[in-house]
């Protein structure tokens, strides 16, 4: 099974493990409670680059909950301060949010082409559902969650425009 499928679809499910989540990588991959597996990336072309940018929050706050929002948002402004890249004639900034009741992780992509070529990046899904979710006992955590998500949204708002 590899079926495109929209970033929500990671809602209300429990992710157990994510590979390849650092700054310049081209693929990610999530593995959920259910047996199922998404992989976010970037089918590389000729004068053009996708990857990730920036990680923002703890990949720790979501793993092993549920999550409660999948959200992606693109922008095709730089931010103050980011340097024209080699291919920029083109670009695109794409920032994917993943939100549980322990924290939050903005996951952020930037894609670079001379205009000609895609800046996007894919969601798909490559297993199926397997089991039934697997019970995840959540570890308590002391933080004020209104505060990080504050900070957070602010965060994630500050690309959005």
């Amino acid at each position: 099974m590899n079926e495109t499928k929209p970033f929500n679809e990671l809602l209300r499910k429990t992710i157990l493990s994510i590979d390849g989540l650092s700054v310049g990588s081209d693929a990610i991959t999530f593995r959920c409670s259910d047996g199922s597996e998404y992989q976010m990336f970037h089918r590389q072309d000729c004068c053009e680059s996708v990857s990730i940018e920036d990680i923002c929050g703890d990949p720790a706050d979501i793993i092993g909950f549920e999550v409660l929002q999948a959200e992606e948002a693109t922008s095709s402004d730089n931010p103050p301060g980011v340097k024209t890249g080699e291919y920029q004639d083109s670009f695109t900034w794409t920032f994917y949010r993943l939100t549980t009741n322990r924290g939050q992780i903005v996951i952020r992509w930037y894609g670079e082409s001379n205009g000609y070529y895609s800046e996007s990046v894919d969601f798909m899904q490559t297993k199926d559902v397997t089991a039934p979710p697997m019970p995840v006992e959540p570890t308590p955590v002391k933080i004020d969650p209104a505060a990080y998500r504050n900070y957070l949204n602010n965060l994630f708002n500050l690309f959005k425009q």
